[in-house]
């Protein structure tokens, strides 16, 4: 990779080798945080074809309040870029909105 960037002048920053997921329980308004680790946590998809056309993560969620399953699905490009997210049982919200939520010691 160095060379590319010695003739080219081309920077290849890979993307963070984690993603962290901030969720709110649509039942008990509870609040979770879950690591997605782009390297270890995503199954490669296939086309018709065999050939390979990304990767996917189904990751389950349970919060501590409730104990309910939301489950939350990820898709991502060939070079691991996220593409959509979606999730059942639940809402993604921001870092910012989670630590508001959480209670102070």
């Amino acid at each position: 990779m160095s060379w590319l960037k010695r003739i080219f002048g081309i920077q290849l920053t890979p993307p963070e080798r984690a993603i962290v997921l901030y969720v709110r329980c649509d039942r008990c308004q509870s609040t979770v945080s879950v690591r997605v680790d782009r390297y270890n946590d995503l199954a490669i998809e296939y086309n018709e074809r065999e050939v390979e056309v990304g990767f996917v993560v189904n990751k389950p969620i349970m919060d501590t309040k409730c104990f309910r399953v939301m489950q939350a699905t990820l898709t991502f490009d060939t070079h691991r870029i996220e593409q959509s997210r979606t999730i059942s049982g639940g809402a993604f919200i921001d870092e910012a909105t989670y630590r508001a939520l959480q209670p102070t010691p």
